[in-house]
């Protein structure tokens, strides 16, 4: 199994995606992510409206859905967030990268994200020499244009 690839920097990337989200949870639950400071994870792929999303974080009875993923699944799961006021959360693997701009390849995508624009973020990850996973940023500059 590849987890990562070797970069320019002392880092490498991290491409599993099962990892990511591994490690995002528990850096949400360390709070070192801002934008999530004070949520505790409520439930793991809750099913709303027919659709799966990745998580239901709550703080203060405001329950947040979060996504992490672009696919179709992840289009359909965009097109209900934004409906209910969830959010969206890009991790990005590669230890260089200096900001985010998520792929168009489906035309459907930015008109999406245009109407979840303040409720778009992405952290940074990577993996150092002993194999341990890093939160290189907890708020990585996102854009959409």
């Amino acid at each position: 199994m590849i987890v990562g690839t070797e970069t320019e920097s002392e880092y490498f990337t991290l491409i599993d995606t099962g990892l990511q989200e591994k490690a995002f949870l528990e850096a949400q639950r360390m709070g070192l992510i801002p934008f999530l400071e004070g949520f505790k994870l409520l439930r793991r792929n809750p099913r709303v409206e027919g659709e799966v999303i990745d998580f239901l974080f709550w703080k203060d009875g405001k329950e947040i859905f979060v996504e992490h993923t672009i696919t179709l699944r992840g289009r359909r799961q965009m097109e209900k967030l934004a409906k209910l006021g969830g959010w969206v959360v890009f991790v990005v693997g590669h230890p260089m990268a200096e900001k985010f701009k998520p792929s168009y390849d489906d035309p459907e995508i930015p008109k999406i994200l245009r109407r979840l624009k303040d409720r778009i973020f992405a952290v940074k990850m990577g993996l150092n020499g002993k194999g341990e996973i890093l939160l290189l940023d907890n708020n990585l500059k996102v854009f959409l244009d």
